[in-house]
C-alpha cells in the first residue's frame, strides 16, 4: 500500500506540472483587470478561437466558405 500511495504522490504531481503547459483559452475575450486575458502570461494583439461546425448541419458548407482564411 505504501508503494501504490507513492505511484499516486508521483502521479499527481507529473500531471499538475504538465497542466502548466496547457494553454488556456478564453472563449469570451473579456479581458480581466488590466486588460489582460484571464490566464494570459503575456500581452498579445490577437487571440485564437477553436470554431468547430457539426457536419451534419445544413449549413455546414456556407458555414466552412464563410471562414476567414
Amino acid at each position: 500500500i505504501e508503494e501504490d500511495e507513492k505511484i499516486v504522490v508521483t502521479l499527481v504531481t507529473l500531471s499538475r506540472f504538465l497542466e502548466s503547459f496547457l494553454v488556456q483559452m478564453n472563449y469570451s475575450c473579456l479581458p480581466a483587470e488590466g486588460g489582460l486575458l484571464k490566464g494570459a502570461k503575456r500581452c498579445s494583439n490577437s487571440v485564437g478561437m477553436d470554431l468547430d461546425f457539426d457536419p451534419t448541419r445544413p449549413d455546414y458548407d456556407q458555414l466552412k466558405a464563410e471562414l476567414p482564411s
